[in-house]
């Protein structure tokens, strides 16, 4: 049987989010049950309808480029943007009067709240990343978003010291799919 070891690349560049962190694949579970919790507030429409709603808004801003690099750097601002508007939208659609913007803050903050208590590591990534290591492959983690709630999920999972490099778009001012990004990346794992 041959060692598989020397086809391993060099280097290899991890995405943090939905790559060694099980983050937005549960979604829309957590905004059905934040949803249920203030649903008294948002009748005549179903938990079900609302939700669509929020998810249908989400996609439409995070689908183009230029709207998802502002908002990735605001995301308690962006999720507060995208209940908002989807509310209003629901509520035209029917002809019924939008709620408060506070509902809808508050919505937000408290997906927020649900969401970050939730992240999860996948299964079996620490143990990937470190024999990986072990192996000499040089790891790089490349990130977009703000920089103190990348780095505070970095630091919370214990990821800081299993990669030889860590870019976090907000902190270097340059992220995904920028070429930029990339190329330094492996500069600096050289």
């Amino acid at each position: 049987m041959s060692d598989c070891t020397d086809q391993l690349p060099a280097a290899i560049l991890f995405d943090l989010d939905d790559t060694i962190l099980l983050a937005f694949g549960q979604a829309e579970g957590q905004w059905q049950r934040v949803v249920a919790e203030f649903i008294e507030h948002l009748a005549p429409h179903p938990r079900d309808d609302v939700v669509a709603a929020i998810q249908a808004y989400s996609r439409y801003l995070w689908a183009d480029q230029t709207r998802h690099k502002h908002w990735r750097h605001r995301i308690g601002e962006a999720r507060r943007h995208i209940v908002q508007n989807a509310v209003a939208e629901l509520c035209a659609t029917a002809g019924h009067p939008k709620p408060p913007p506070e509902l809808c803050h508050a919505i937000a903050d408290r997906y927020n709240a649900v969401h970050e208590a939730e992240l999860r590591m996948f299964p079996g990534a620490h143990e990937t990343l470190d024999r990986l290591k072990e192996l000499g492959v040089k790891l790089a983690l490349v990130t977009n978003g703000a920089g103190p709630p990348q780095r505070k999920k970095v630091v919370r999972f214990a990821l800081d010291h299993r990669f030889d490099h860590i870019q976090i778009e907000g902190e270097h001012g340059f992220g995904k799919p920028e070429e930029q990004a990339y190329r330094h990346a492996m500069q600096a794992l050289g």
